[in-house]
Parts: structure tokens; C-alpha cells; sequence
């Protein structure tokens, strides 16, 4: 229990003041124990970090299952994903993740290969439903897209490509969910999208 209440904290600091800049002793003073305490659970602040980002991985994950837990069909299930998305990730949770790539590399790769994995087999899983059910076309291979559906999200992510601080992340990431969708949807699936528009 100690040690959840430890990485609570943690994670808390982190995300409010940055990961550089909270040392195990201003987590020591937040939580009124000593730092050896702390160290009796974490070897390391780098150790501490990569469990922490790994739980929060987790609570995404349970998050998102939630969510599609409650949709009728592959575009919704795709659009309900999306704005789940938006709304857990924060600008202070897109801080995190370039604090986490400048200073604490190793965990950033893990946590991207984990990303990529979920993403790529959610998004293959989708597309099959999808043309097993009808809102998308059969004439596409389900790998290639779910591969390139993932690279749109990481040209999004990438800085050094979307340069210009007057393109905005949320619409960039709405274009590039449309551009997906429209290369797939058959005419049942553009009916079907049509209606989640006026819904909106």
C-alpha cells in the first residue's frame, strides 16, 4: 500500500511540476517520510518514473475499454477512441512525454513500443469488424492501413515535422481520423458517419 501511495505522489508532482524537476526528497517532504523509505520500494528516481509511466500506460488501457464497451459499431467505436483520447491527454500529459523523451529515454522507448503495439492491434481489430460488418470496404489489406494509420499518429507527434505553431494538434489529429475513415468506409459506413455528424 506504501508503495502506491509513494508513486501516487510521484505521479502527481510530475505531472504538476515536471520530472526533472521534483527530486525524491520533495516527494520524501510531500508525503511526510523519509527518503530511505523511499528507497526501500525504488531503487532510483529513473526506476520510479518507468513504474509510474507504466501504470498511467495502464489506466489508459482500462479507460479506453470502458469506452468501447459502450459503442454499436466500428466508426463509432473509432470516434469514441479519438475524443477518449483528447480528453485523458491533456497538454500537461503531452509535456510529460517530451520531458520523458529528453530525460528518461529508455522508459520513452519502451512506452512508445507499448503504444504502437496496442494501437496497431486495436485499429487491425477495428478494420476487421469493420468489413466483416459492412462500414468498410474489402478491397484493402487490413495490416497495411492499421500500419499506416499509426505513422499518421506519429508524424502528428512529431515536432520537426508540423513546425508551424499556428497548426493545432486536436485539429491535426481530427484531419488525419477523417482522411482514415474516408479511405475505407463503404456506403454503408459513410451513412453510417453521416448520422454520428448530426449527432454532434
Amino acid at each position: 500500500m506504501q508503495r502506491e501511495i509513494i508513486l501516487d505522489k510521484a505521479m502527481d508532482l510530475y505531472l504538476q511540476f515536471g520530472l526533472r524537476s521534483v527530486s525524491m526528497d520533495q516527494i520524501a517532504n510531500e508525503l511526510g517520510i523519509s527518503k530511505k523509505t523511499i528507497y526501500r520500494f525504488f531503487d532510483s528516481k529513473s526506476a520510479m518514473v518507468h513504474e509510474g509511466i507504466l501504470r498511467m500506460t495502464d489506466e489508459v488501457k482500462t479507460f479506453t475499454d470502458q469506452i468501447l464497451a459502450t459503442v454499436n459499431n466500428p466508426i463509432e467505436e473509432v470516434f469514441a477512441m479519438h475524443f477518449a483520447l483528447q480528453e485523458y491527454f491533456t497538454p500537461t500529459h503531452e509535456r510529460l512525454l517530451f520531458q520523458l523523451k529528453k530525460y528518461f529515454p529508455e522508459t520513452y522507448r519502451h512506452l512508445q513500443k507499448v503504444k504502437e503495439e496496442e494501437m496497431v492491434n486495436a485499429t487491425l481489430e477495428n478494420l476487421k469488424r469493420g468489413v466483416q460488418e459492412g462500414f468498410y470496404r474489402h478491397d484493402f489489406d487490413p495490416e497495411i492501413i492499421a500500419r499506416l494509420y499509426l505513422g499518421q499518429a506519429q508524424i502528428i507527434m512529431n515536432d520537426d515535422f508540423f513546425w508551424s505553431d499556428d497548426l493545432d494538434k486536436k485539429e491535426l489529429r481530427n484531419q488525419a481520423l477523417h482522411y482514415h475513415l474516408h479511405g475505407i468506409l463503404s456506403e454503408k459506413g459513410r451513412q453510417s458517419l453521416e448520422k454520428i455528424h448530426k449527432k454532434q
